[in-house]
């Protein structure tokens, strides 16, 4: 925790919105890896460097609903040690299978924390068969393109600015007035976007990830932001 405490400021550890370089960190402190956006960015060779270290963690946590595009509720989670989880998660009791099979594979049944549940993995597979590695590294590579357009326009914008200097496919944003203005945003309804904050400061934080997300979506949000800017500078509620 010392090298985690001396590189991060504590405000950042707990809202993280940038890529952590894990390669720099002692091995005895990459335990836990949360890499809901950025982690599949090692797929492609021109991103590798973003997820560099992160095989020495212990264990490794993503969500496949959000830059994979299956439907929520698709969660994964990479060990180096699966009797780390079958320590953790079995459920003993006579009924229940043991923990090993008679070939003394691991019970799959014993490293989740549900007894009953559906085939989860089932959405993830067929689009991999779908798309195949081939069809997600373009689509991670496009992702990426539409990202770095997003923050051309931002930078381009007079009243717009970036929060630092995006490193993945978020791109967190701000303008005047932003609380006001991301409501207003929302009211409208033309394009939905979430906020977080920077500092004690409301940020947009767009994250480019849907498959069906193009250069038009990009133009729409930062058109959007910046009609809901001007018509709050100039009076009325959220929802004029």
């Amino acid at each position: 925790m010392a090298a985690i405490n001396k590189m991060f400021t504590p405000e950042f550890r707990h809202r993280l919105d940038a890529v952590v370089p894990f390669s720099p960190l002692p091995s005895d402190v990459v335990h836990r890896v949360g890499g809901a956006f950025g982690l599949f960015a090692g797929a492609l060779p021109s991103e590798r460097r973003l997820v560099d270290g992160v095989e020495r963690a212990r264990s490794v946590a993503t969500d496949a609903h959000k830059w994979l595009n299956v439907p929520y509720d698709a969660g994964i989670a990479y060990v180096r040690e699966r009797s780390f989880a079958a320590k953790t998660f079995r459920q003993r009791a006579a009924y229940l299978p043991p923990a090993r099979d008679g070939a003394r594979r691991l019970v799959p049944a014993n490293l989740v924390p549900e007894s009953s549940r559906r085939a989860r993995a089932l959405p993830l597979y067929a689009a991999l068969r779908a798309w195949g590695a081939r069809g997600f590294r373009a689509h991670f590579e496009r992702c990426f393109a539409l990202a770095r357009d997003l923050a051309r326009r931002v930078e381009s914008a007079p009243d717009l600015q970036l929060v630092g200097r995006p490193e993945s496919v978020v791109v967190p944003f701000r303008s005047a007035l932003n609380q006001e203005v991301a409501a207003r945003v929302e009211a409208e309804g033309r394009v939905a976007v979430g906020t977080t904050r920077f500092r004690s400061v409301v940020c947009f934080r767009p994250a480019i990830v849907g498959w069906r997300t193009r250069e038009r979506h990009v133009v729409a949000l930062v058109d959007a932001v910046e009609r809901a800017l001007a018509r709050t500078l100039a009076g009325g509620t959220a929802t004029d």
